[in-house]
């Protein structure tokens, strides 16, 4: 099998992966998942991080459970040997984010599988510290801990239909926006998200005022103009991403 990565340098860092945490976190996840002995995308990885980025984690060594702490680089070469002859796939299913200007923290809990599509063999938080400067986010830092019959993952950091909500409702968004409250004209927006998302899961009902007054099978789009809501940003493509 050819181990080797194509040049790739200029090509990242990719701005879909950076310009949001949305898109940090879809990517941080794809790198590293693949199947035994696949070169992961570890250069896509080092475009998400500070070049000094650290990780640190508890790690059983000679039956002793130690802390270490890691360069990104050296992280790497350690996921290497675990993936060399097992498969490994990791996916995000509940994200907590506290933002203060350009600092962010991420707690993302996370599943991890041995085969695509698998049973889950193993969750945990990573807990990311981001950074914001030159138009895009990376990771400066990220400790995690895995779950155990002690350490069991706390209710609020658990899967939840909010967060799967949260999810399509950023797929939604126009490039560039990582919430609806950082568009101009949030009202309007809002309003014509929860159409979208109303129309897209197909499951609604007729209780509320704007629901009575849309049908599922109406294009989100005509539902938005005909209760007199006008979306002044432009979604190109937005509903073909999640259809």
């Amino acid at each position: 099998m050819n181990t080797e990565q194509p040049n790739t340098d200029n090509l990242f860092p990719l701005i879909e992966d950076v310009s949001t945490i949305e898109g940090l976190m879809k990517a941080f996840y794809e790198v590293v998942s693949g199947e035994a002995g696949e070169v992961r995308q570890w250069k896509r990885d080092a475009s998400l991080h500070n070049s000094k980025a650290i990780y640190s984690y508890y790690s059983m060594i000679n039956g002793e459970s130690k802390q270490l702490t890691l360069s990104l680089k050296d992280f790497q070469k350690e996921t290497d040997l675990m993936v060399l002859e097992t498969p490994f796939y990791e996916n995000e299913i509940n994200r907590e984010v506290k933002i203060f200007g350009n600092i962010a923290n991420v707690w993302s809990t996370y599943e991890t599988r041995l085969e695509k599509g698998g049973e889950v063999v193993r969750r945990g938080i990573n807990s990311l510290q981001l950074f914001y400067a030159n138009n895009k986010w990376e990771i400066i830092s990220l400790v995690f801990d895995k779950e155990t019959e002690r350490n069991k993952i706390p209710q609020t950091f658990k899967a939840s239909c909010n967060f799967k909500i949260k999810k399509i409702r950023s797929r939604l968004l126009p490039s560039g926006f990582s919430t609806v409250k950082q568009l101009k004209n949030y009202r309007i927006a809002s309003s014509c998200m929860q159409v979208f998302i109303i129309w897209y899961v197909r499951s609604i009902s007729l209780s509320s005022p704007i629901e009575k007054r849309i049908k599922p099978s109406v294009n989100p789009i005509s539902a938005c103009s005909s209760i007199g809501i006008s979306l002044d940003v432009e979604v190109p493509g937005a509903l073909n991403n999640v259809l």
